[in-house]
């Protein structure tokens, strides 16, 4: 678990690097964790959501779509709002865009089919200011 963690920080950081080739790099990475998750469905996971934010650094927006629909499909079924948006700023957008393609009916009849209710709640946490609780 601790190497995963390790392995999860610098995926992300070398996603987000700027370097040349890195995005590919991390996105490398990231998919031999979602191969040697198998077998644990919750490091799984993380490990889907960690490739879908690779694979949107990387500019692969069909796949960081396709790859984040099965998180959200899993998220849903299990009412895991919050656990979405954690993933950081890549999940966040390809969230969003997973929104629009929905509401504008452009999301295509082979990928799973997504509650957006569920992802517009998801997306209303980090859309809403945060108000301090007195």
């Amino acid at each position: 678990i601790t190497l995963q963690i390790e392995d999860a920080t610098a995926i992300r950081l070398l996603s987000d690097s700027g370097e040349p080739g890195a995005a590919e790099q991390a996105v490398e990475w990231a998919r031999m964790w979602v191969q040697r998750t198998a077998s644990r469905p919750r490091a799984h996971l993380q490990a889907h959501r960690l490739l879908a934010s690779c694979l949107h650094a990387a500019g692969r927006i069909d796949e960081a779509e396709d790859t984040l629909a099965v998180v959200i499909d899993a998220c849903a079924a299990r009412g895991m709002v919050r656990y979405l948006t954690d993933g950081g700023p890549h999940v966040i957008s390809t969230l969003a865009s997973i929104r629009e393609r929905i509401e504008q009916g452009r999301w295509p009849a082979h990928r799973p089919q997504i509650d957006v209710e569920f992802v517009r709640e998801a997306l209303r946490l980090v859309e809403t200011p945060h108000r301090p609780v007195v």
